[in-house]
């Protein structure tokens, strides 16, 4: 479901316009490992990784809604932070907007699970992002996917497996501590007794057609 267009959309996203990403994203990261979130919400993830690394990270949260971004621009701004910059923009756009092998760690939050077996090419661990992902990361880069979503789970070890990811660390119920950084839903999962289900990996060798 589609959000309600926020009051004041446009002069609020004219007010954190500074933290849009910009063109020459080699001069922001500064040789800074760049962190990319797809499907920011409302900026609580980014917000606390960005501020717990300081200046020793390039932070990029992508989100297509922008009724939800300007949230998290605004969170962004609030906290002071300069390491954090935004894109408006589906998933599938990114190819043509960050450079090949540019990304260090790559997240993915509570992402939407499309339950409906018609639209499991648009869930963002679907082969067809796995292959994006897998040009976007540098050798050695990390894909890390949280959700409360059993299915979706499921759905993307297959995935990462039938593309040959290696996959380093699978948790059916990821345990809270001082490394997890919990999401606004992660939070509210938890406190209602609900699993929390992580993997990560890293890509393989592309899989034989």
């Amino acid at each position: 479901m589609r959000l309600r267009k926020r009051k004041n959309l446009a002069p609020r996203l004219e007010r954190v316009g500074a933290l849009l990403w910009p063109r020459d994203a080699a001069a922001f990261a500064g040789g800074r490992p760049l962190i990319v979130e797809i499907g920011c919400g409302m900026g609580g993830f980014v917000t606390a990784l960005a501020g717990a690394a300081g200046s020793g990270g390039a932070f990029l949260a992508v989100e297509r809604d922008a009724n939800v971004a300007v949230r998290a621009m605004e969170r962004v701004r609030e906290a002071g932070l300069d390491n954090v910059r935004f894109l408006l923009a589906d998933a599938g756009q990114l190819a043509g907007i960050l450079e090949r092998g540019s990304v260090d760690t790559l997240y993915l939050n509570f992402s939407d699970p499309w339950p409906h077996r018609r639209h499991a090419h648009r869930r963002l661990t679907h082969r067809r992002y796995l292959r994006l992902y897998q040009i976007l990361l540098k050798p050695g880069g990390t894909l890390a996917f949280k959700t409360d979503n059993r299915d979706l789970f499921r759905f993307t070890r297959h995935e990462l497996e039938a593309e040959n990811w290696r996959i380093t660390a699978l948790d059916e119920d990821l345990p809270d501590g001082p490394d997890n950084i919990p999401t606004e839903y992660e939070a509210r999962f938890r406190e209602s007794g609900r699993p929390i289900f992580h993997i990560q990996a890293a890509p393989g060798s592309p899989p034989e057609v």
